[in-house]
């Protein structure tokens, strides 16, 4: 049976492991099973409404507003609370089945700041734990270290639209790493 993992992506407004959310993407995919068909979740947050011990970045802040405008309504259009958004994605996880891996281009910030928000809201993670977590940075390095030419991530900072480019990647990856075998 066909491992299932998942590629995780967040927008924020700050670096650090308490970072104040405004989007979310999530979408599953399989490295052995061509036929899988791909599932996602995503929502933009509320700008404006308290994230209850979230920490904002002026640094960050000052980064999002030199972003192109169409990026920025994409990214911060939301009308969720982060409670609500994250009771959400857990029932949609939940709604999943199992899902065997968590991917993210840095497991120690997206994972870390969505694993944090739930407990900060007193959610239920139902994600895959630490140990379950993927770094696709690893692997495309591994990938690139052993002779691969991979393109450079495009990273638009539109969780939907790096959810895809990062899975792509990895497939990537994976398949250069497999066919050195």
């Amino acid at each position: 049976m066909a491992k299932i993992h998942a590629m995780l992506d967040l927008e924020t407004l700050g670096q650090s492991s308490n970072a104040f959310i405004v989007q979310i993407c999530i979408t599953t995919f399989s490295l052995d099973d061509p036929t899988y068909i791909r599932k996602s979740w995503s929502t933009n947050i509320d700008v404006w409404r308290l994230q209850e011990g979230s920490e904002i970045d002026q640094s960050t802040i000052q980064w999002w507003q030199s972003q192109d405008r169409d990026v920025r309504s994409r990214v911060m259009d939301g009308l969720q609370t982060l409670p609500n958004a994250l009771t959400d994605l857990m029932e949609w996880v939940s709604a999943q089945g199992k899902i065997d891996y968590l991917w993210a281009n840095s497991p120690s910030f997206d994972c870390v700041i969505l694993d944090n928000a739930c407990k900060r809201n007193h959610i239920d993670n139902k994600l895959p734990k630490f140990w379950a977590w993927r770094d696709m940075r690893t692997v495309v390095a591994l990938a690139n270290d052993m002779g691969a030419e991979l393109p450079k991530l495009r990273n638009t900072h539109d969780a939907e639209q790096d959810v895809i480019n990062q899975i792509s990647l990895v497939e990537k990856a994976i398949d250069f790493i497999n066919q050195k075998g």
